[in-house]
Protein backbone atom coordinates (compact mmCIF):
# COMPACT_ATOMS: atom_id res chain seq x y z
CA UNK A 1 0.00 0.00 0.00
CA UNK A 2 1.31 3.44 -0.93
CA UNK A 3 0.60 4.97 2.51
CA UNK A 4 3.17 2.79 4.28
CA UNK A 5 5.62 2.32 1.40
CA UNK A 6 9.32 3.10 1.91
CA UNK A 7 9.08 6.20 -0.33
CA UNK A 8 6.11 7.55 1.60
CA UNK A 9 7.68 6.83 4.99
CA UNK A 10 10.75 8.84 3.97
CA UNK A 11 8.60 11.70 2.65
CA UNK A 12 6.64 11.74 5.89
CA UNK A 13 9.79 11.80 8.04
CA UNK A 14 11.15 14.75 6.04
CA UNK A 15 7.82 16.58 6.26
CA UNK A 16 7.68 15.95 10.03
CA UNK A 17 11.20 17.32 10.46
CA UNK A 18 12.69 14.01 11.62
CA UNK A 19 15.13 14.00 8.69
CA UNK A 20 17.09 17.19 7.97
CA UNK A 21 16.40 18.39 4.45
CA UNK A 22 16.78 21.41 2.23
CA UNK A 23 13.89 23.44 0.89
CA UNK A 24 13.64 21.63 -2.45
CA UNK A 25 13.82 18.21 -0.84
CA UNK A 26 11.03 19.18 1.58
CA UNK A 27 8.96 20.42 -1.35
CA UNK A 28 9.45 17.14 -3.23
CA UNK A 29 8.39 15.18 -0.16
CA UNK A 30 5.39 17.45 0.39
CA UNK A 31 4.41 17.00 -3.28
CA UNK A 32 4.57 13.22 -2.88
CA UNK A 33 2.36 13.28 0.21
CA UNK A 34 -0.10 15.73 -1.35
CA UNK A 35 -0.26 13.71 -4.56
CA UNK A 36 -1.13 10.57 -2.63
CA UNK A 37 -4.26 12.41 -1.48
CA UNK A 38 -5.20 14.05 -4.80
CA UNK A 39 -3.53 11.98 -7.53
CA UNK A 40 -6.60 10.17 -8.78
CA UNK A 41 -8.41 13.39 -9.65
CA UNK A 42 -5.33 14.45 -11.66
CA UNK A 43 -5.02 11.15 -13.51
CA UNK A 44 -2.00 9.94 -11.54
CA UNK A 45 -1.27 6.98 -9.28
CA UNK A 46 1.64 5.72 -7.25
CA UNK A 47 2.39 2.15 -8.34
CA UNK A 48 4.10 0.45 -5.40
CA UNK A 49 5.25 -2.52 -7.49
CA UNK A 50 6.95 -0.31 -10.09
CA UNK A 51 8.66 1.69 -7.35
CA UNK A 52 9.82 -1.50 -5.59
CA UNK A 53 11.05 -3.04 -8.84
CA UNK A 54 13.24 -0.01 -9.56
CA UNK A 55 14.59 0.05 -5.99
CA UNK A 56 15.28 -3.71 -6.01
CA UNK A 57 17.19 -3.38 -9.28
CA UNK A 58 20.06 -1.71 -7.42
CA UNK A 59 20.58 -4.91 -5.41
CA UNK A 60 21.80 -6.57 -8.61
CA UNK A 61 24.50 -3.94 -9.15
CA UNK A 62 27.95 -4.08 -7.57
CA UNK A 63 30.41 -1.39 -6.59
CA UNK A 64 33.36 -1.53 -8.97
CA UNK A 65 36.12 0.15 -6.96
CA UNK A 66 37.09 1.46 -3.56
CA UNK A 67 36.47 -0.08 -0.19
CA UNK A 68 33.05 -1.42 -1.24
CA UNK A 69 34.27 -3.07 -4.47
CA UNK A 70 32.26 -6.20 -5.21
CA UNK A 71 29.50 -5.43 -2.70
CA UNK A 72 25.95 -4.82 -3.84
CA UNK A 73 24.36 -1.40 -3.69
CA UNK A 74 22.25 -0.62 -0.67
CA UNK A 75 20.32 2.55 -1.44
CA UNK A 76 20.19 5.23 1.23
CA UNK A 77 16.69 6.39 2.12
CA UNK A 78 17.00 9.60 0.08
CA UNK A 79 18.19 7.56 -2.91
CA UNK A 80 15.26 5.13 -2.57
CA UNK A 81 12.91 8.14 -2.40
CA UNK A 82 14.30 9.52 -5.66
CA UNK A 83 14.23 6.17 -7.50
CA UNK A 84 10.82 5.21 -6.12
CA UNK A 85 9.32 8.58 -6.97
CA UNK A 86 10.67 8.63 -10.50
CA UNK A 87 9.57 5.10 -11.38
CA UNK A 88 6.53 4.73 -9.10
CA UNK A 89 4.41 7.67 -10.21
CA UNK A 90 2.53 6.91 -13.42
CA UNK A 91 -0.12 8.65 -15.46
CA UNK A 92 -3.53 7.22 -16.31
CA UNK A 93 -2.13 5.78 -19.56
CA UNK A 94 0.58 3.88 -17.64
CA UNK A 95 3.49 6.04 -18.75
CA UNK A 96 5.85 7.44 -16.13
CA UNK A 97 4.91 10.82 -14.73
CA UNK A 98 8.50 12.03 -14.47
CA UNK A 99 10.69 11.61 -17.53
CA UNK A 100 13.59 13.82 -16.54
CA UNK A 101 15.13 14.33 -13.12
CA UNK A 102 17.42 16.95 -11.66
CA UNK A 103 19.43 15.83 -8.64
CA UNK A 104 21.67 18.21 -6.71
CA UNK A 105 23.54 16.67 -3.80
CA UNK A 106 26.71 17.76 -1.96
CA UNK A 107 29.94 15.89 -2.60
CA UNK A 108 30.42 12.42 -1.11
CA UNK A 109 26.73 11.70 -0.61
CA UNK A 110 26.25 8.95 -3.16
CA UNK A 111 24.92 10.70 -6.24
CA UNK A 112 27.53 9.15 -8.57
CA UNK A 113 26.68 5.72 -7.21
CA UNK A 114 23.00 6.40 -7.78
CA UNK A 115 23.54 7.61 -11.31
Amino acid sequence: MAQDHRVTRYARSVADGDVPAGRLQRLACDRHLNDLQHARERGLRFDVELADRAIRFFGFLRHSKGEWAGQSFDLAEWQAFVVGSVFGWVRRDGLRRFRSVYIEVPRKNGKSTLL
